[in-house]
């Protein structure tokens, strides 16, 4: 692990000490490069290009189908191999395979050849390489820094996904409007090449541990998280909220940006999507504020319900310039709940099983292409208000019929700090 540098600017602000550590800022600055492209491909691009190919919201729908499958089924076996091998060798190579793919489609695209169906292809390769990458980047966080610098590391690691929802959309929808989708994919593809080169200088120690069948260690990452309730709370909390909420945010944008709704095009779908990303951006710098005096659970109920009710504010908006804060609101009660999540499980799981429960709470990430299906369909059938409106009560019922009959969710902020406590004194 880096050593700790002499104290200086970064110890006055508790939420950025993770960045007192040279192989947490070297990872961080790739982290930040992966996700813009992420953002300005699989997010934005993706979305656009099959909806100006189709003109049909079921396919973007299907856009989240094709991406969530092979995502979802070996998102167990990702995270038993980050168990098990160098993390940053797995992280450098998801990310040089996702380049390839990426540069791949910006060539039919170039030679006009493109058709839905490449789309498709994309996203499902996509797919199946982040199944390996996120579980790795969710387990090498504790690896770069020491415990006590954890919860800053879970903050900065979702400050750089929020704070490019900001950035990224916004260059996107520019970049296309401007110079064309092709331009827009290879920009994303030298993001993913950027942090891949990042990833081999990182400096990680390996941890000793025993090394069972594949299928065996996956059981027992299953067995875990069934037999510890908390766990199982807050992973099933994670996947309801961002199979509604966040497949709102993702994928519902390019139907309410075009002229069926309203009428702004990709710069006014990108300043949607980063309104929301501002959102979340200050939603995870309340989180880092009041992790000391407020329960993690509160703040879970809180969030949810907050995004929940701009959610149907936004369903119900005839104007942008009502829709933007509306999102922005409904950014940072998203952000409350994930981020209070992420850093419960990181505080919570043990070293050996770290990776295989983190694998699971990745399967977060493609909850959104899933519950686009189920958005897409009402918003193709019946429209897309109605498909925005359903999913943000939803989640707002859901979170409060749990909050009622779950005590572990109420008291999950005295048990983080209980668990925390117990392994500074091991170390």
């Amino acid at each position: 692990m880096a050593r700790t540098p002499n104290p200086g600017f970064l110890d006055r602000f508790p939420a950025l000490s993770a960045l007192r550590h040279r192989d947490f800022r070297l990872y961080w600055m790739g982290l930040v490069s992966s996700v813009t492209g992420y953002m300005m491909v699989i997010s934005f691009s993706l979305n656009w290009l099959i909806f100006e190919l189709t003109q049909q919201p079921i396919y973007l729908g299907y856009v989240g189908l094709t991406l969530a499958i092979p995502s979802i089924t070996l998102n167990l076996f990702g995270g038993a191999f980050a168990d098990r091998v160098s993390l940053k060798a797995l992280i450098a190579t998801c990310q040089s395979i996702t380049a390839c793919v990426v540069l791949a489609l910006m060539v039919l695209t170039v030679k006009d050849l493109v058709e839905p169906w490449h789309v498709l292809v994309t996203a499902f390769l996509v797919g199946a390489v982040q199944a390996f990458d996120s579980p790795a980047r969710q387990s090498i966080l504790p690896r770069l820094v020491p415990r006590d610098s954890i919860p800053s590391a879970v903050a900065m690691h979702n400050f750089a996904w929020q704070g490019m929802g900001i950035v990224a959309p916004s260059l996107a929808g520019i970049l296309v409007a401007t110079v064309g989708i092709s331009t827009t994919l290879t920009v994303g593809a030298c993001m993913f090449i950027f942090m891949a080169t990042i990833a081999q200088t990182l400096r990680i120690p390996v941890l000793d541990r025993q090394r069972r069948n594949v299928l065996r260690e996956i059981a027992d990452g299953f067995s875990f998280a069934r037999t510890h309730r908390i766990f199982a709370i807050l992973l099933g909390t994670s996947y309801f909220n961002a199979f509604f909420g966040m497949a709102i945010a993702f994928f519902m944008m390019p139907v309410f940006a075009s002229d069926q709704i309203l009428d702004v095009g990709p710069e006014g779908m990108g300043f949607m999507l980063a309104a929301f990303g501002f959102g979340a951006v200050i939603g995870t710098i309340i989180t880092g504020s009041v992790r000391e005096s407020y329960r993690q659970g509160q703040l879970i109920v809180l969030g949810m319900t907050v995004s929940g009710s701009f959610f149907v504010l936004f369903a119900l908006s005839p104007w942008f310039a009502l829709s933007v804060p509306i999102l922005f609101v409904a950014g940072v009660g998203n952000s409350l709940a994930l981020v209070s999540i992420m850093g419960s499980l990181q505080m919570l799981v043990p070293d050996n099983l770290r990776g295989r429960i983190m694998g699971l709470f990745s399967i977060t990430f493609s909850m959104p292409a899933l519950g686009s299906i189920v958005l897409t369909s009402i918003a193709d059938s019946i429209h897309p208000r109605l498909a925005v409106a359903l999913g943000g009560a939803f989640l707002i019922s859901f979170i409060w019929f749990l909050a009622l009959r779950s005590s572990k969710l109420r008291g999950l902020g005295g048990e983080v700090r209980v668990a925390a406590a117990e392994r500074l004194r091991s170390q």
